[in-house]
């Protein structure tokens, strides 16, 4: 591809075009704040604002020894100009994803050699992820939005050990499906043959460094404020193990059951992900049901065709050991889009036989979204006939457009009949009648105290996270007022949602 300012600007405007198709599919989210957010999302913003005020050091996710709060972090200056708001903490995340994004066409275009706009076809997967998957890709739970990038940032630092393990260490702290980057890295190199003698040095000083990392989180723990302002060097309650020991007890593992999750699961994904059905969403989106089966027939083509392209032998070079020079040439030429496709197709295997059914869990899988990107994208690299280069951009392309078109429609319908906010609701009514102090279930408490910006502290009645709140309820246990589903004597009724006297 040719360098110049011609090519530059190329990028630059796919580039916006990227930008532009994830606000698309992040538009409601950002102009609807009742839509989809839940306390865990508000513990993230809780986190962030404790930050920036300085009362507190969020480490990990609160509550909890796991889970880095990088998220929370990273949302801090976003509070900094727009406040506290799930606004806010909704932009930071989509600053996440456009990174992903540029960061994904950027290197298809460096490393596959692929035009800008042939890059964006296989992007697109991301970029206009349906309705229901781009719902939870919008959820801020500290560890679904990060993985996309550290896994982009390992396969540009491959060359450099110290940084690698650095990024590692931080991402797998984060969230432990960025582990997913290391079989999928060894297996292309070697595949390619770029695992020379000097390689093992290099993976043996990231293993070095990951571990230096590793503790020396472990070392901050002692400064660090596990349950909120106050609670510095005081363990949380209940799981206390290491993340290792976190995964393996949440591995759900076993061997009879593989063969019926694959058969239930792997069909589930497949509507999920070409946006055949919804998951784990109350947006109000019509299905597909054709799309499973298109789906499903254009991967397999594509894997079949692509299986081809990489062992096909060169003409000229009929020897064993030329073949296998020629195959490793292939692979090198498409190793980003082949190392995304394994990471997509590690997640998901490790989620059917992890995993008892898709909803309820599915979060866990959207690593997965990454594995139509790699197989495209390596077709698109490899394949030399014209005819099947654009057969496989109008498929795309027509996907795309219907996608794009249920985007529209779920924002239009949204706009035209939005479900009441009754948490912001409840939240206003209790700081206009000057309530400081109240209790609920674990999925209203934080989600009325981010609302109200703090100005009431709801202590939670199942899963504590932060211990300020629950000290302040059990000092003045008088004159607070608890929240409910249910009616209750001398109870409002706010949005259906009853506020009432603590007996």
């Amino acid at each position: 591809m040719a360098d110049g300012p011609s090519s530059r600007r190329t990028i630059a405007i796919v580039l916006i075009v990227s930008a532009f198709a994830i606000l698309l599919r992040s538009f409601i989210y950002l102009r609807y704040e009742q839509l989809a957010f839940d306390s865990d999302q508000a513990i993230t913003g809780l986190m962030a604002k404790h930050l920036l005020e300085r009362r507190a050091f969020p480490l990990f996710f609160y509550g909890q020894t796991y889970m880095l709060a990088v998220e929370s972090w990273a949302a801090t200056p976003f509070f900094a100009l727009w406040g506290p708001t799930v606004f806010a903490l909704r932009l930071s995340l989509l600053a996440w994803y456009v990174a992903f994004g540029c960061l994904l066409v950027a290197t298809l275009v460096r490393d596959s050699r692929l035009s800008p706009w042939l890059a964006l076809l296989p992007a697109s997967f991301f970029l206009l992820a349906p309705p229901s998957v781009a719902s939870q890709l919008m959820w801020a739970q500290g560890g679904i939005v990060e993985p996309y990038v550290y896994v982009v940032a390992l396969w540009l630092l491959r060359g450099r050990p110290v940084w690698f393990g650095t990024v590692l260490a931080i991402g797998f702290r984060n969230r432990e499906f960025v582990a997913y980057a290391v079989p999928a890295l060894i297996l292309v190199e070697i595949c390619s043959g770029e695992l020379t003698r000097t390689r093992p040095r290099d993976w043996l000083v990231a293993g070095v460094v990951f571990a230096g990392a590793w503790q020396f989180v472990e070392a901050l723990k002692p400064l660090a404020d596990l349950m909120g302002p106050g609670t510095r060097g005081q363990p949380p309650p209940g799981f206390l193990g290491s993340q290792l020991q976190n995964l393996v007890e949440r591995f759900d593992f076993g061997y009879a059951a593989v063969p019926d999750r694959a058969a239930r699961i792997g069909p589930a994904l497949m509507r999920w992900f070409s946006g055949a059905s919804q998951v784990d969403s109350t947006l109000p989106v019509a299905g597909h049901s054709w799309l499973t089966i298109a789906a499903a027939v254009f991967l397999v083509v594509v894997a079949l065709r692509l299986a081809f392209l990489i062992i096909r032998p060169d003409p000229d070079n009929a020897s064993p050991r030329e073949w296998r020079s020629c195959i490793a040439g292939h692979v090198m030429r498409a190793a980003f889009p082949l190392y995304l496709a394994i990471i997509g197709a590690l997640a998901i295997v490790f989620f059917v036989v992890g995993k008892p059914i898709l909803p309820g869990y599915s979060r866990y899988v959207l690593l997965g979204l990454v594995f139509p990107i790699g197989l495209t994208g390596a077709l698109l690299t490899l394949e030399t006939v014209a005819f099947m280069r654009r057969s496989v951009a109008v498929v795309i392309l027509g996907w795309a457009a219907l996608i794009a078109t249920d985007h529209v429609a779920a924002a239009v319908n949204y706009v035209q009949n939005p479900e009441p906010s009754a948490m912001r609701a409840v939240a206003d009514r209790l700081v206009s009648d000057g309530v400081r102090i109240a209790s609920a279930g674990y999925w209203r408490a934080y989600v009325v105290t981010f609302l109200s910006q703090e100005r009431v502290h709801v202590a939670s009645q199942e899963l504590p996270r932060i211990q300020l709140y629950q000290d302040e309820f059990l000092e003045r246990r008088d004159g607070v007022v608890f929240i409910s589903d249910y009616p209750c004597p001398d109870g409002r009724d706010i949005e259906g949602v009853y506020v009432c006297k603590q007996n």
